[in-house]
C-alpha cells in the first residue's frame, strides 16, 4: 500500500467485515447477498484488515511472550 490509510478507515473496513458476519449469522440471505454483491469494497476491506494485523503482528507477538514468560 503506497499511502498508509487512516485509522476511520481501518475501521470502516472492519465494520463492513463484521456486517457480513453478523447477517451471516442472523441467517439474513437478503444481507449476505447486498453485501457480497459489491466485491471491490469487501475485497478492499479483507486486504486493508490483512495489512493492519502484519502491521502490528511482531508488537503483539512480542508482547504476549512477554506476558506468557
Amino acid at each position: 500500500m503506497a499511502v498508509q490509510p487512516s485509522k476511520e478507515a481501518v475501521n470502516r473496513a472492519g465494520a463492513l467485515i463484521a456486517e457480513l458476519v453478523a447477517a451471516y449469522n442472523a441467517g439474513d440471505v437478503d444481507e449476505q447477498e447486498r453485501l457480497e454483491a459489491d466485491e471491490d469494497p469487501l475485497d478492499d476491506a479483507v486486504a486493508l484488515i490483512d495489512w493492519w494485523r502484519g502491521l502490528h503482528a511482531k508488537p503483539l507477538t512480542s508482547l504476549s511472550a512477554n506476558l506468557r514468560y
